[in-house]
């Protein structure tokens, strides 16, 4: 196909076909399929298409756009990687590069997970205004579709037409701004929309695409937070308080909402489960509400250094219980790693962002917090002083 438009920062390769087809004044979802694919039989599929290798054919003479840029630039790919394992994530890439035909959902957990998408379109009207400003026209926006999760991680609430992805197999709607409503319901739940600004990250940080730690390590990551918060008693997850603690961050209606509501009666609820060994994959927003509740100072993309760092002589092994505290020499040698860290990255910023810093950051900050703090604020980096500017007058 000719002229095939460059995808805009954040925008789903879905909303780029139906773009193109707006350019071309193709009215026929078989006649677009032709032009794009040659083939009539592609599924229109917004979060995880595939055959993604003829996208990267047509956008080629940009120099830019390989499949796997496409897969974690301008699919929903990146908010499922993290959470299945390197080998079935490089599997999934692969299957998205050709004809995948449903094995990239399968594959991904996204059939039998408990978390639903309304499949619905929506968009975000504050949204919208900048891009027609910027841009001249509208586009459907990666984060607009984060899977359960409908708030714009800037704005809020998205407002829903009553049109769905899968009404029509092989049609690809554009976003044509004079069908916006004017008049919209507000929703006033501001911890979904912070939640959705913490899971933003994973749709645009480069370090993530690396970051697929094993059900192992997910399984020892859990045993030692709920080891290092005081969340146990001897060699048992204290639930109860694992779930007092999500609940001090999110709400019942909240969680409601997202269909993830806490049955602490019942022995699968999944905030049990994601605390136990894991036989499964969670969904990215399962890990997500556990993170933002029990460890607020990390990002989501630290929180993922963290569990792709465990092996399994990670965690200790003896009993615990909330009132074990490290001794003097285990927080000497902590303190002696930290300051070797900094040093070596040269800046506190940088050492937390690495694999082993955002590891050993943590530790320090639930058990010698004021250590840490103290430490840091001394070693800060001089920030440079403006040149003095020249008077010409």
């Amino acid at each position: 196909m000719r002229n095939f438009p460059v995808p805009y920062s954040n925008e789903l390769i879905y909303s780029t076909i139906a773009r193109a087809g707006v350019y071309q004044g193709i009215v026929s979802p078989k006649q677009l399929l032709d032009e794009v694919y040659g083939n009539r039989k592609v599924v229109a599929t917004l979060g995880l298409p595939s055959h993604l290798g003829v996208i990267a054919r047509h956008l080629h003479q940009t120099g830019r756009y390989a499949v796997q840029q496409l897969i974690y630039e301008h699919t929903l790919f990146p908010l499922y990687a993290p959470f299945v394992g390197k080998e079935r994530r490089d599997e999934a890439i692969r299957l998205m590069e050709y004809q995948a035909q449903g094995a990239v959902h399968l594959m991904l957990g996204v059939a039998a997970s408990r978390v639903k998408s309304d499949n619905r379109f929506r968009y975000c009207p504050d949204c919208v205004a900048l891009q027609l400003n910027r841009y001249g026209e509208a586009f459907w926006q990666r984060d607009w579709y984060l899977p359960a999760l409908p708030y714009c991680p800037k704005h809020g609430a998205l407002v829903f037409f009553d049109r769905a992805v899968d009404d029509h197999r092989h049609q690809f709607w554009a976003l044509g701004h004079t069908e916006l409503l004017s008049d919209y319901p507000k929703d006033s739940l501001s911890q979904l929309t912070a939640l959705a600004a913490y899971i933003a990250p994973l749709l645009d940080a480069p370090r993530a695409q690396e970051l697929s730690p094993s059900l192992e390590q997910w399984t020892l990551f859990y045993q030692r937070l709920a080891q290092d918060l005081g969340l146990t008693k001897s060699k048992h997850i204290r639930h109860d308080l694992v779930a007092e603690r999500v609940r001090q961050t999110f709400s019942d209606e909240a969680l409601e909402k997202l269909d993830l509501k806490l049955a602490e009666n019942k022995d699968t609820c999944w905030l049990k489960s994601i605390f136990r060994k894991h036989r499964k994959a969670f969904s990215y927003l399962q890990h997500s509400i556990v993170w933002q509740a029990l460890l607020p100072k990390l990002t989501v993309i630290e929180a993922l250094q963290q569990a792709s760092a465990l092996t399994e002589h990670s965690i200790t092994t003896r009993p615990v219980s909330q009132s074990v505290q490290p001794n003097s020499e285990d927080l000497s040698v902590k303190h002696k790693d930290w300051q070797q860290l900094v040093h070596k990255y040269q800046g506190i910023k940088a050492a937390r962002q690495s694999l082993e810093g955002g590891v050993l950051y943590a530790w320090l900050y639930r058990h010698d917090r004021d250590w840490l703090v103290h430490w840091n604020q001394q070693h800060q980096q001089e920030r440079l002083a403006p040149a003095p500017r020249v008077d010409w007058n």
